[in-house]
């Protein structure tokens, strides 16, 4: 079931993060610019998924959901500061 859930999650999520790098670049670039955010987006599921592990051995199951929501909070501020439409 959770699977589930998550499976919708990331079929709502990821459409909307491809048509934002579609927006950001020029036609001619997009293909660079979909390679640069995969690129960056593996590179940093590791040490993630790594500190996430870390944070629920080390203080608290619920440390990494905080963790998580505190920069999901952070990086909507940003998005508001900088994206204008």
């Amino acid at each position: 079931l959770l699977f589930a859930g998550y499976g919708i999650y990331y079929g709502m999520v990821e459409g909307v993060a491809r048509a934002f790098v579609a927006d950001l670049v020029t036609e001619d670039r997009r293909g660079t610019a979909y390679g640069l955010y995969h690129g960056v987006v593996g590179l940093t599921l590791l040490p993630a998924s790594l500190l996430a592990g870390w944070l629920w051995q080390a203080i608290s199951p619920a440390a990494p959901f905080f963790l998580g929501s505190g920069l999901a909070f952070v990086a909507m501020l940003g998005m508001m500061a900088l994206i204008k439409e």
